[in-house]
Parts: C-alpha cells; structure tokens; sequence
C-alpha cells in the first residue's frame, strides 16, 4: 500500500555531493583485475622496445600502460575532478518526488523518471541507486524527509 505524496527538495551540485554520490554508487574491486588493461600495455611496449620495432609506438604503449594504471590507481580523485568541471558543477537542482514519477530539474538537466520505469531500487547506506535504461540515478537521504525515504523504501519491497 501506497500513500498520497508530494515532495520538493532543492540541493546544490557540489563536492560533497559528488563524493558521496561515487562512494555509494561505485564499487571499487581491490584486486588486480582492473590493472589488466594497463599491464598489457607495459608489456607490449616493453616487448616491443626490447625488440626495437618501432621505439616510438612502444615509448606510446610504455606511456599509455602507465596512464591507465593511474587512472585506475586514482579513479575516485579523476572522476570528482571530471564532474567539478562540468557544466552542471554547483548548479541548484530542483527534486520533486511524486506517486508518478521523479522529476530532475535544473539548468542543464530536466529528467522526469517514472516509477514503473525504475526496473530496481537499491538501498545504499546514504540513500538510494535508481536504476532506469542502463543508468542508475544516486538519491541522497539528505535531501529527503523522513516520510518520502519510507515512502522509496515501499517501492523496493515492489521491485
């Protein structure tokens, strides 16, 4: 059983925000799987300067190898500074909650997501993953009040 609700909340687009938006959406794996990329790189380029067949595209595959180690070395640090620097970093966004839908609105975005268009709600420490087309949407408890997260938390049991 669902009740009749109606909820606005305005937040900002900041460094906090997006900090907590990567803690609880991504999941970091510890392991050496995601420096697969980047030790292949190293060894073809290294391979390829051992064998002195072409110094500058093994220099460029030593370089590359070394990038991609550090991207994924620092991934949390790469992606906070890519979204600071978008267009949408500390831009006021407009959150209103509904039986419907949910609906996203600021300057650069206006999104309205149906709730039988959410395919799963996932409850994360903080908030919560709405995943909808290939894309998960991050819902900070923050912005909500104690009945709309009760209210979320009833279209999990659903999903």
């Amino acid at each position: 059983m669902t009740s009749s609700i109606e909820f606005t909340s305005q937040y900002k687009l900041d460094k906090d925000y997006y900090i907590e938006c990567y803690e609880q959406s991504v999941t970091t794996d510890l392991s050496l799987r995601p420096y697969y990329k980047a030790i292949l790189f190293l060894l073809i380029g290294t391979g390829m300067l051992l064998t002195q067949l072409n110094p500058y595209a093994s220099w460029f595959l030593i370089g590359l190898g070394v990038l991609e180690a550090l991207g994924v070395k620092f991934n949390k640090s790469w992606w906070l500074m890519r979204q600071m620097i978008s267009k949408a970093a500390n831009s006021d966004v407009l959150l209103t909650i509904n039986e419907q839908s949910i609906k996203i609105d600021s300057y650069y975005v206006n999104k309205e997501i149906l709730w039988n268009e959410i395919n799963k709600i996932a409850v994360t420490q903080k908030g919560f993953l709405l995943y909808h087309d290939k894309t998960r949407h991050y819902l900070s408890n923050k912005n909500l009040n104690h009945d709309v997260i009760k209210f979320i938390s009833n279209k999990t049991v659903y999903k």
